[in-house]
């Protein structure tokens, strides 16, 4: 870790040998919420010129931020980037000779900590055991604080200062996250982008840990309070997809998640893997709810968001359409079945067309069946197998035809005055698309054996 030169930020830094050793610090997220404790600054604290405005603490500019790298933090106060610092804080950061010196930092600014936070400090050194001495001061004068060691200074990233600005950082909208069990446990899948991601499980302090038998689930505690836009202790609501069951649960604590089927010969490792063999850590919140969820697929929204409308549609069957179903049908699907008539004709093989339906007269799947000889399709399979998809209302369509080859089609969701449809495929992986049919998001379970 590089030293940094006594000659800077001299209110701040007590110390410029090389730190202790990171294990002996207790981790914590940048996100960690301060509490209702007094926030005084500790007596006798050495004046230091003020970085507070009349009205608020100001951000510090980028040489400060620079300054500060690979520097153990003392955090005073955490909170999305931009909003309005508690008024005690600002109290304090008017007061130095009461406060010490209180410095405003972008989390983001730094690789050691979960980026779109603002972060007070009241102090930073390069030894640990000094950045201990400054926290058993403010313990002294009831300061709520935590250390955390910022990491690398990596600079401003206009990309990721934008997602910060968002509304959401996950990449599904309305709000919505998919549900993944983690052994019984269900977790959300944050979904974040890929920058945000990386920050957030970049500190993990420990390896991962083997969560089943199979060796397709690995997961390790990220120790923090908060990733992107979900907290510790928020409530969530789940919404069954394969039933009229609705569940409270609340997030209760964080984990870096890889989930991936591994190649076979994996498996068969003479020494048992120590690590994941498929599949990236991501990083996820693990709820507690009200009842088990094991056996159903969920979609989560957070509780008090407003109501949620889920129609089942699994299970659609071989049945006779209506006249005008089928007629809607074979006009949404003709371009489509007009290339498969081709295909089939030079297989020379007949093309064999099936119709399903679910659902009832007021929402209802629609699936097309298209097939040459048995439907070996899959590894280099001569035929032709597809399968169609369009769900109905009663005005008319409300998802368009779309390819769902080797998905199951879930359920339709309407949030917000805005309708999705939720999908499974083969390896598990969920996807979620608009009325268009189109694909807005999806959270994958890596595959990595041979399905042939």
């Amino acid at each position: 870790m590089r030293p940094l030169p006594c000659v800077a930020l001299a209110s701040l830094l007590w110390a410029c040998a090389e730190p202790d050793e990171a294990r002996d610090i207790a981790p914590a997220g940048a996100g960690r919420p301060t509490t209702g404790r007094s926030q005084a600054g500790p007596a006798g604290a050495a004046p230091a010129p003020p970085v507070a405005t009349r009205d608020a603490l100001v951000v510090a500019d980028e040489a400060t931020h620079a300054a500060l790298d690979g520097q153990y933090l003392v955090i005073v106060h955490s909170g999305a980037a931009g909003e309005p610092l508690p008024e005690g804080l600002l109290a304090l950061a008017r007061d130095p000779a009461r406060a010490g010196s209180l410095v405003r930092l972008r989390s983001s600014r730094f690789k050691g900590l979960m980026p779109c936070y603002d972060i007070v400090i009241a102090g930073a050194s390069t030894q640990l055991s000094e950045a201990r001495a400054r926290a058993a001061e403010l313990e002294a004068a009831g300061v709520d604080h935590y250390v955390k060691p910022a990491g690398s200074y990596v600079g401003p990233d206009p990309r990721l200062d934008d997602l910060c600005a968002a509304e959401s950082l996950g990449t599904c909208d309305t709000g919505l996250r998919f549900v993944v069990h983690v052994g019984d446990a269900p977790h959300l899948a944050l979904q974040l982008e890929a920058e945000v991601a990386e920050r957030a499980i970049g500190g993990s302090p420990t390896p991962p840990a083997r969560l089943s038998e199979d060796g397709s689930v690995w997961a390790t505690p990220l120790p923090v309070q908060q990733v992107a836009d979900v907290r510790k202790g928020d409530p969530w609501t789940l919404h069954s997809l394969e039933s009229e069951r609705t569940l409270d649960c609340t997030v209760a604590s964080f984990g870096a998640v890889t989930i991936g089927q591994p190649h076979f010969s994996w498996t068969q490792a003479e020494e048992r893997p120590t690590g994941p063999g498929c599949g990236s850590p991501e990083p996820m919140a693990r709820l507690s709810c009200s009842e088990p969820t094991v056996g159903e697929a969920w979609l989560a929204r957070p509780g008090g968001s407003g109501p949620l409308s889920v129609i089942t549609l699994t299970d659609p069957e071989a049945t006779a359409l209506s006249e005008a179903d089928a007629r809607l049908l074979v006009q949404q699907a003709e371009a489509r079945l007009d290339a498969a008539q081709d295909q089939a004709r030079a297989q020379g093989q007949p093309l064999q067309v099936r119709h399903l339906a679910t659902g009832d007269s007021g929402t209802r799947l629609l699936q097309l069946e298209l097939q040459t000889g048995e439907g070996e399709s899959w590894c280099g399979g001569p035929d032709l197998s597809e399968v169609h998809s369009l769900v109905l209302g009663a005005p008319g369509p409300l998802v368009a035809l779309h390819e769902t080859t080797d998905r199951a089609v879930l359920a339709l969701v309407e949030v917000d005055g805005a309708v999705r449809l939720v999908e499974r495929d083969w390896t598990g992986s969920l996807v979620m698309l608009d009325a268009s049919g189109t694909e807005i998001c999806a959270w994958e379970r890596a595959y990595c054996d041979c399905p042939c």
